[in-house]
């Protein structure tokens, strides 16, 4: 036998070895040697028994030899292949391969290629490209194959299921968040589910009607046919909820089971269906559609199956939040009523009482509302801690909607605390004047009997306050700094940008650094003077809502030495009084 010699520039290893391919059908496209070569016999029994698809090519990409791997490859015999470019191999709108702008030198290029067999198949293929040298000095190019087909189909196969996986979640997070109204919740699950499937054109939650089922709720391809009614019985959407199984139609025009005429009315040529349920009993069905036939894979059904069961349980919850709006309603306006009336029969005191007795009764109610979701969440975070590696991803996120549920619970607890204590603050109302802050001060002074102090004010500074509270807010100061301060009180007014700030000073002990956070709380009373001290713990209390009621504050200012100060804020008027 006679072939060609050619040989391999090194790559890939450091031993460079003679290349000679199996003689080719045109033996004029290879020059061939000049005698037989046992070493040489040998080398080409190895490229054509290679399980590495293998070729060689000339400078204008025409293959000059294939070996048994490259023709399996290819689905193309040997014959059918020398003499045709690369190209032809190559499915179209592949990258052609490098050509003349292929590096110089001995190293391969290596990329990913497609090949297109002639029964329509398309294989994927890791390409390594090695320049090569004949002894007839021509260059030549050595092409290995490695088969990654499977490799692609499987990567193709996880970005599908991730992409199921994902969608399925987006559609119980829009699904949760709706969870208040049942058509809210139809809807949303329509249009995830033409979302979650790339085949869907459509999609369509009929619901139970007696023996007929209606699309209570329709996206995509069938939006247009929102409320159409179909017969239960000689139906897919039937044979679903019969059986409890999800159910799928690879074409209705040959499908006996389907409504033929109804799908063509809507436009459908495939789908898949899952029945949904409300305990045990079926109450309708989550389709999705297509308009061409074949359009699901088997998967498909594992996924509907996965959002009907959300969509199941989330209407369930609709239903319960409805029937415990109802309730709550009820029950609120009872309470109501009982109020008032108990309102109209009791006297003041009676209904401060009562009063009373409901804060007591909420307090109680608080602590149950918290204690349960707290004890959930406790109770699926441990769950979760200790099954983690063994459960099932449908039951994480079940685990992990529980608890994110009872939190959402906790979070709304309190708010409406915290609603309720600024309503309870807001019954104080203000009516300001702007009034000459020196004459009313004097006034207040000189009517505080047994209470003697200085004033230092500008004639002329105004400020804006209700003066009835003002009269309160200075005689608690005076009558504390009386208790307190040695009988010694100074009252200073001065401006401070769009504030006016007064002072109220005593030479007293002044409040010890431990005691002075509480100050300003209800039934507040220092541990070293409540013995000695009378008092109800409530003046400086009051004093801060009066000041904060007409837009201020006061503030506690520690002094060197001996004393105590207490500085109200208040707004300046804006204009001067008449």
């Amino acid at each position: 036998m006679q072939h060609s010699g050619i040989r391999a520039r090194p790559f890939g290893d450091d031993h460079p070895e003679e290349f000679r391919p199996p003689p080719a059908r045109d033996a004029g496209r290879v020059p061939p040697s000049d005698a037989s070569d046992p070493a040489l016999e040998c080398r080409v029994l190895g490229f054509q028994q290679s399980g590495v698809a293998t070729a060689v090519l000339d400078k204008a990409d025409i293959l000059l030899a294939a070996n048994r791997a490259f023709c399996e490859l290819t689905g193309q015999a040997e014959d059918q292949l020398l003499g045709k470019s690369c190209g032809e191999v190559l499915q179209p709108g592949a990258r052609a391969l490098p050509g003349a702008d292929m590096p110089a030198g001995p190293e391969a290029v290596a990329f990913e290629q497609r090949f297109a067999c002639p029964d329509g198949r398309v294989r994927w293929g890791q390409v390594t490209l090695t320049p090569v040298d004949g002894p007839d000095g021509r260059a030549y190019r050595l092409v290995q194959v490695q088969d990654v087909t499977p490799q692609r189909r499987a990567d193709a196969d996880t970005a599908r299921q991730t992409h199921a996986l994902l969608a399925v979640i987006r559609a119980q997070r829009a699904v949760t968040a709706a969870a208040q109204n049942s058509d809210a919740v139809l809807q949303v699950m329509a249009q995830q589910a033409v979302e979650a499937f790339p085949a869907a054109d459509g999609a369509a939650v009929e619901m139970v009607d007696g023996n007929v089922l209606h699309y209570a709720a329709v996206a995509g391809l069938l939006a247009p046919h929102r409320g159409v009614r179909l017969t239960i019985d000689g139906s897919l959407s039937g044979i679903a909820m019969a059986t409890g199984t999800t159910v799928s139609c690879e074409d209705t025009e040959t499908d006996d089971r389907v409504n033929r005429e109804a799908c063509r009315r809507v436009g459908i040529r495939s789908m898949c269906i899952a029945p949904l349920f409300s305990a045990d009993k079926p109450i309708g069905v989550l389709k999705v559609a297509a308009a061409g036939a074949h359009a699901f894979r088997t998967d498909d059904t594992h996924q509907l199956e996965l959002l009907a069961s959300s969509l199941s349980a989330a209407l369930r919850h609709a239903e319960a939040y409805a029937q415990n709006s109802t309730l709550l309603a009820e029950r609120t306006a009872a309470l109501a009523a009982r109020d008032r009336a108990a309102a109209e029969l009791a006297e003041r005191n009676r209904e401060l009482t009562a009063a009373n007795h409901l804060k007591q009764d909420l307090i109680g109610m608080l602590g149950h509302e918290i204690g349960s979701p707290l004890a959930a969440i406790r109770v699926y975070a441990d769950m979760l801690i200790e099954t983690w590696d063994e459960a099932e991803d449908l039951r994480r996120l079940r685990d992990v909607q529980t608890i994110d549920r009872n939190a959402r619970r906790l979070e709304l607890i309190v708010h409406d605390v915290l609603a309720l204590v600024t309503a309870d603050a807001g019954r104080l109302t203000a009516h300001p004047q702007d009034i000459v802050l020196h004459t009313h001060l004097r006034a207040i002074v000189s009517h505080a009997a047994g209470t003697p102090a200085s004033i230092v004010c500008p004639s002329d500074l105004t400020v804006a306050v209700d003066p009835r509270h003002l009269q309160q807010i200075i005689v608690n100061l005076l009558s504390n700094a009386a208790k307190y301060g040695a009988g010694t009180t100074r009252i200073t007014a001065g401006r401070a940008g769009n504030r006016i700030l007064i002072r109220v000073s005593d030479d007293g002990p002044g409040v010890s650094e431990p005691f002075r956070s509480q100050l300003f709380e209800r039934f507040a009373r220092s541990d070293s003077t409540s013995a000695t001290v009378p008092g109800t713990g409530l003046g400086l209390y009051i004093v801060r809502e009066l000041a904060r009621a007409n837009g201020g504050d006061i503030t506690y200012e520690a002094t060197a030495g001996a004393g105590a100060t207490f500085a109200v804020s208040l707004p300046a008027a804006k204009r001067r009084p008449r």
